[in-house]
């Protein structure tokens, strides 16, 4: 197996420094960083700027309805850029799997023994392995959806704190932003299952990763809104 990773943060967010490099020495120890940006979008001059070097990033801008508040965060299309460009990135690489986290992940001693193991039991074609789960998400587990041991169909609806992505997984989630994306990310695999084979671990087993506790960066610093005039 052949993993590239990529831990998305911010240089100037000193809260999350140390917890990110801890993380990246962690993984990197047995697999090979993707060269790919963290990028930071605050404003719609930013969106602007990104979107005139990517004009196939093709977001619809009334965005998605979330508390009766149409649109989107600012943050939420940095997170979708990130990822949309470490897509495309590690496309460009012979890697077979891409692991995507974000920067308050706590990675355990057992990760890659238990990723390996896990990703070993699958025998069918996946897209999308979620190796994080909020616990909060356990109850939603049923189960028909387990396909091994440890390994199931995904029942989870929100966190892609730590996701792994194969090559056709990818290609399928470049190409489906067309017609323009109108979810945040999580949302756009899990609640997506006729497009995606999304899978996960079991409640019941071993997790190679958790959090550390953290406020997100953005969501109670952002109106969500819709975007105007870029796309």
């Amino acid at each position: 197996m052949k993993f590239k990773y990529k831990i998305f943060h911010i240089d100037s967010d000193s809260e999350r420094d140390s917890i990110f490099k801890v993380a990246n020495m962690a993984v990197s120890k047995n697999a090979e960083e993707l060269i790919t940006p963290t990028i930071q979008i605050r404003s719609e001059e930013d969106l602007s700027s990104f979107y005139a070097h990517n004009p196939d990033f093709n977001i619809d801008p009334n965005g998605y309805n979330l508390d009766s508040i149409q649109g989107w965060k600012m943050g939420e299309l940095g997170i979708w850029a990130s990822n949309y460009t470490a897509w495309k990135n590690f496309l460009k690489t012979d890697a077979d799997y891409l692991i995507l986290m974000e920067d308050d992940i706590v990675i355990k001693d057992n990760f890659f023994e238990l990723l390996e193991k896990y990703l070993l039991e699958i025998r069918i074609e996946w897209d999308l392995f979620s190796f994080f789960i909020p616990s909060d998400q356990f109850p939603s587990y049923k189960d028909d959806l387990s396909i091994s041991e440890n390994v199931c169909r995904a029942y989870q609806d929100w966190s892609c704190a730590c996701y792994i992505l194969t090559r056709r997984g990818a290609e399928k989630a470049l190409i489906n932003m067309n017609p323009p994306v109108s979810l945040p990310l999580d949302w756009y695999f899990y609640r997506q299952k006729h497009k995606y084979t999304s899978l996960t671990v079991k409640p019941s087993s071993d997790k190679g990763c958790t959090l550390a506790p953290l406020q997100s960066t953005f969501q109670a610093k952002h109106e969500r809104k819709i975007i105007n005039g870029i796309f």
